[in-house]
C-alpha cells in the first residue's frame, strides 16, 4: 500500500494560516474580466481514495488544476493508465451568486477517460461528494465537509413562491 501512497504528489501549496487553501488568480487571458478571480479562501478538495480509505488530499487552491503523468501536472499521478494531461479541473466564480464558485472537470482527450460518479465525462460541473475517477485512479471531491449530502441550489421567478 506504501506504493499506491508514494506515487501521487502535488504541488499545491496549504495556507498556513488556519490550513485552508486559497485560489491563485487565473492566468491572463484564461477567462473573460468578469470572470478573473481574486485571492479568496477555497475549502474544497479531492480526496485520493485507495479501496475507500482516504490516503491523501489535494486542495484545491488555484483557478486551474492540472491533473496526469507530467511532472508539470498540479497532481501529478504516476501510473501508466493516466495520461501525461489527462484532466483539468476549472473553478469558476458562479454566475448568479457572488462569492460561490463553481467546480469543473474536463477530460482532456486522455486513453482511460475521466469518470463523474462513474459515468465517462468530457466536461462536467463537480457537486459535493461526486466521486471521480481518473483512468484506473479514485478520487472524491468534498466541497464542504459538514454537508451530509450535494446541494443544489434552485432560483425560482421573481414574485412567486413555489414557481408558477
Amino acid at each position: 500500500m506504501s506504493q499506491n501512497r508514494d506515487k501521487y504528489r502535488s504541488q499545491s501549496t496549504v495556507n498556513p494560516i488556519a490550513g485552508l487553501s486559497t485560489l491563485k488568480p487565473a492566468p491572463p487571458g484564461l477567462y473573460s474580466d468578469r470572470f478573473r478571480l481574486k485571492e479568496i479562501i477555497v475549502l474544497a478538495e479531492l480526496q485520493l481514495l485507495v479501496d475507500d480509505v482516504v490516503m491523501k488530499s489535494f486542495p484545491l487552491n488555484q483557478a486551474t488544476i492540472m491533473i496526469g503523468r507530467s511532472p508539470d501536472s498540479d497532481i501529478v499521478i504516476d501510473d501508466d493508465s493516466v495520461s501525461t494531461e489527462h484532466a483539468r479541473i476549472d473553478l469558476i466564480p458562479n454566475q448568479i451568486m457572488d462569492g460561490l464558485i463553481d467546480i469543473f472537470i474536463e477530460d482532456l482527450g486522455s486513453t482511460n477517460g475521466t469518470f463523474v460518479n462513474n459515468a465517462p465525462v468530457k466536461r462536467q460541473q463537480l457537486q459535493n461528494f461526486d466521486y471521480i475517477r481518473i483512468a484506473f485512479t479514485d478520487f472524491k471531491l468534498v466541497a464542504d465537509k459538514k454537508a451530509k449530502l450535494a446541494k443544489t441550489t434552485v432560483i425560482l421567478p421573481t414574485g412567486t413562491v413555489d414557481g408558477r
